[in-house]
């Protein structure tokens, strides 16, 4: 035998690094059942997306990484085949939008605390459990208004807002999609949502927030951890 020619890999031998690159980034030739190329790799990219992670090499994505994601991908496939692959990644992108709006909510509120505001645009859109825990009343329409204006949205939060509004939009559109209804634009989504959670500002929890009013964030965290109570002791 020519030296120079190595023997055909035994899969029984291969050791575990290989095993995990086994197939090449778009090699297509050990998929069972596969859709055309051009689907397999629309698949492919849906499948990174439920990740938020990229199909091009580029800062931390190497060509060695793409390999072991195709690899995986096609022993998911495998395993998966057809319409079973597909729904694993419809609940991947259902799972995928909810953390995401989750995310962005928080941020839009750990923003509107950091300007000082009474509560955020999350609790006046659809109730933020963040500014509940801290007595601040659901405002209504004209109220954020107020709020907004004597503070004004910095371009950070016009961004991240944005961002929440698409992320909402999103997750009532696949909402409307698995119950057969149709989707709705966001400003469309009644205001009132998850009013019925949230309740009618009492005595007390008026006189907390005029109390949290003149504090910083710094303060109202400690506010909060120390139950409510005056913190001018």
């Amino acid at each position: 035998m020519d030296a120079e020619q190595a023997p055909a890999a035994n899969p029984d031998q291969l050791s575990y690094e290989e095993t995990l690159e086994r197939w090449a980034l778009y090699d297509y030739s050990a998929f069972e059942s596969p859709r055309s190329h051009d689907e397999m790799r629309d698949l492919f990219q849906w499948w990174r997306a439920t990740r938020s992670k990229p199909v091009t090499v580029g800062g931390t994505v190497t060509p060695r990484s793409l390999d072991r994601a195709w690899t995986a991908f096609v022993e998911r496939w495998n395993t998966e085949t057809g319409a079973g692959f597909v729904r694993i990644l419809e609940r991947r992108e259902a799972t995928h939008k909810h953390l995401s709006l989750g995310a962005l909510a928080r941020r839009v509120c750990e923003l509107s605390w950091e300007a000082d505001r009474m509560c955020c645009f999350v609790h006046h859109w659809e109730g933020c459990a963040s500014c509940r825990g801290y007595g601040a009343a659901r405002p209504d329409t004209r109220e954020w208004e107020r709020i907004r204006a004597e503070t004004l949205l910095s371009d950070t939060e016009r961004e991240v807002i944005s961002r929440y509004e698409q992320a909402l939009q999103a997750s009532s559109r696949a909402r409307g999609a698995r119950h057969g209804a149709p989707p709705r634009r966001v400003e469309n989504l009644p205001p009132t949502r998850g009013l019925p959670h949230t309740p009618p500002p009492s005595a007390t929890s008026i006189a907390r927030g005029s109390q949290l009013s003149g504090m910083g964030p710094s303060q109202r965290t400690r506010y909060s951890r120390c139950g409510g109570t005056s913190l001018s002791r």
